[in-house]
């Protein structure tokens, strides 16, 4: 039997090694166009999110919740280094911070009136406890905006 990956650990580590930052600015032009059609595709699914409690699983840098600067945010990641980075990112926003495995949290459930997680759940151990917690937190009448890649 394996041992159980460390999944802070690894994903410091990534974030150390590939500054997020660098992937929205740096990127060979054809990802820089990809990722920007990705992002209004996001934002589209969303709508307007003006006074609604939206949270990011997976939240990396705070890219994609900065598309949203009239919504209460709230970034979620397993990673110290990306929430560092997202705080950064979010400076005068209405945002809060939570590290944390989305499944193991213990946040209340109907919280949010919209959930995006994108380019996340290809990396979980446990992708159905993931999609059960958005349920969860998942207002009645809310919504979630889900990608994952299509190599």
């Amino acid at each position: 039997m394996s041992a159980p990956i460390d999944v802070e650990a690894l994903n410091d580590r990534l974030a150390r090694e590939h500054p997020i930052n660098d992937y929205y600015s740096r990127s060979p032009l054809p990802i820089r166009l990809i990722e920007r059609k990705r992002l209004a595709i996001i934002r589209e699914m969303v709508g307007d999110a003006t006074r609604l409690d939206l949270a990011e699983i997976g939240s990396g840098g705070g890219h994609v919740l900065r598309m949203f600067p009239r919504a209460r945010l709230t970034a979620i990641d397993v990673s110290d280094v990306f929430l560092d980075t997202a705080r950064k990112n979010l400076a005068g926003y209405d945002a809060r911070f939570v590290k944390g495995e989305v499944d193991k949290l213990d946040l209340p459930s109907a919280s949010f009136d919209r959930i995006i997680c994108t380019e996340v759940l290809e990396h979980a151990q446990d992708p159905e406890a993931m999609l059960a917690a958005m349920a969860r937190l998942l207002r009645p009448s809310g919504v979630a905006v889900i990608t994952v890649p299509n190599d």
